[in-house]
């Protein structure tokens, strides 16, 4: 989802640098940036719950097996690349 918002936006923009005015309100980037918004609040939803479940896990005397979650360092790494992605929207 944060892709495609991204992709979406610089859409606009390619469209805007050809000569087209087929978006004069700027729909494109707009709907591009809830996109981008949409993924990123759910991918933070992602993450509260993984480490909700975790911690739940942990208690039950369940620990992890590898010393870095690598499902939450990758869901932080992309969440990070998607607030990245909303801001590039708008430069």
């Amino acid at each position: 989802m944060i892709g495609f918002g991204v992709g979406l936006g610089k859409a606009g923009d390619v469209l805007d640098d050809y000569g087209y005015e087929a978006d004069p309100n700027n729909g494109l980037q707009i709907v591009g940036l809830a996109l981008v918004t949409l993924g990123v609040l759910g991918l933070l939803g992602a993450l509260v719950q993984d480490i909700r479940i975790t911690k739940r896990l942990a208690n039950a005397g369940f620990g992890r097996v590898e010393p870095v979650p690598l499902g939450q360092v990758m869901g932080v790494l992309v969440l990070l690349v998607g607030i990245f992605g909303g801001i590039v929207i708008f430069l």
